[in-house]
């Protein structure tokens, strides 16, 4: 497991688990909820959980997924960069109003 965040509203645990290729979700007793991102991440690196969006970054594929909070994508985003800038990005943050 890499990155990891817990969500404000029910107190879950979001788990990157780069080579299983997915977000595992579980409960703050550490049981297991649900997962997001099969077939979709790729080496998923770091995650944020907002009000209403889980935010995963992924290393491999240079991208921030957005998945809505029934865990569905919405957006992709790309963060490759040309030249010095990033390639292979590791990790984020979100500010206090989850901008």
């Amino acid at each position: 497991p890499l990155g990891l965040d817990v969500s404000d509203g029910n107190n879950y645990i979001y788990v990157c688990e780069c080579v299983n290729q997915r977000v595992q979700i579980l409960t703050k007793e550490f049981k297991y909820v649900s997962m997001l991102g099969m077939g979709t991440l790729v080496a998923p690196r770091d995650v944020k959980v907002t009000r209403d969006k889980v935010l995963v970054l992924d290393q491999n594929d240079p991208c921030l997924f957005v998945f809505n909070s029934d865990h569905v994508l919405i957006n992709r985003l790309i963060t490759r960069g040309v030249g010095k800038q990033t390639s292979h990005p590791y990790c984020f943050d979100v500010d206090r109003v989850h901008n």
